[in-house]
């Protein structure tokens, strides 16, 4: 699960949680640069980074200041794995989240940032009135008895909604399906940009018709879908056992083969002709 503001399509807020913790990061590399000095990892923190820091060598007051910067990077980076845990097992425990994540492009994080916004989705009676609230729909100019002009869209509500639903709306056009065919159709007319917020208000519309009858995506990619929960699961630090990526019908299918083999193995014989 990317942790909130750190990855696109990730954050619930506009607040970068992750700024102090990258704030030393680039500290570090400001350092090395100072002393003509580099390490090859892209990480600076992580255990090939560490190792890399350590082996550079710098004039003692430089190498006092970079010893400092993980000293104060790593009881930020652990309140940050706390968050993550704790927005995870919130995921885990929203139907809403487990029935929005198995819409293609929406991860566990953006689920949970747009359950949390539209909150008891009975306040919107119909799909239209989340699209106005998300800014979504379009402005509409009109004098007198002249035709209506449809303009951009009006950009009401939060801003970082709308980005949101756009990012996912981007991640969702790359896996074959009704979104990316939908996408497909309005680029033929208009430019990339337009087709794509037309995506993110399909994706409003969809996601108000899933938190109302309570039923998840029907064109959902099964396995995707599961890979998602198991990240979830992994980030929220369960011991137990994990979603299996591998699908029932699957799972069926190889039953029989797996208890062939054991048969085999335990000195019998499988059933069959002779």
């Amino acid at each position: 699960m990317p942790r909130p503001g750190c990855c696109a399509g990730g954050s619930l807020t506009a607040l970068d949680w992750c700024a102090p913790a990258r704030a030393f990061a680039t500290q570090a590399h400001a350092i090395l640069i100072r002393n003509l000095a580099s390490v090859s990892a892209t990480d600076a923190f992580g255990k090939r980074g560490r190792r890399e820091l350590a082996e550079v060598r710098l004039p003692v007051d430089g190498r006092e200041q970079l010893e400092s910067t993980p000293r104060l990077h790593d009881p930020i980076d652990a309140e940050l794995v706390e968050v993550e845990r704790g927005l995870s097992r919130e995921a885990l425990d929203s139907p809403g989240v487990r029935r929005l994540i198995t819409i293609p492009g929406i991860g566990a994080v953006t689920a949970l940032g747009l359950v949390a916004l539209v909150g008891d989705v009975e306040r919107f009676p119909t799909p239209r009135h989340l699209v106005s609230y998300l800014g979504l729909d379009p402005r509409v100019r009109q004098s007198g008895d002249r035709p209506a002009r449809m303009g951009h869209i009006s950009r009401q509500g939060q801003a970082h909604a709308r980005s949101l639903l756009i990012e996912a709306a981007t991640a969702a056009i790359k896996t074959p399906g009704p979104l990316r065919a939908f996408h497909a159709r309005s680029r033929s007319r208009r430019s990339s940009q337009v087709a794509t917020v037309a995506t993110a208000r399909k994706l409003a519309v969809l996601i108000w018709h899933l938190l109302t009858s309570g039923e998840d995506y029907r064109h959902e990619a099964p396995t995707v879908t599961r890979r998602k929960l198991r990240e979830l699961e992994k980030s929220a630090g369960n011991t137990g056992q994990l979603t299996s990526l591998v699908g029932d019908t699957a799972q069926k299918r190889a039953a029989p083969a797996r208890a062939g083999r054991t048969a085999l193995l335990a000195g019998g014989r499988t059933s069959g002709p002779p």
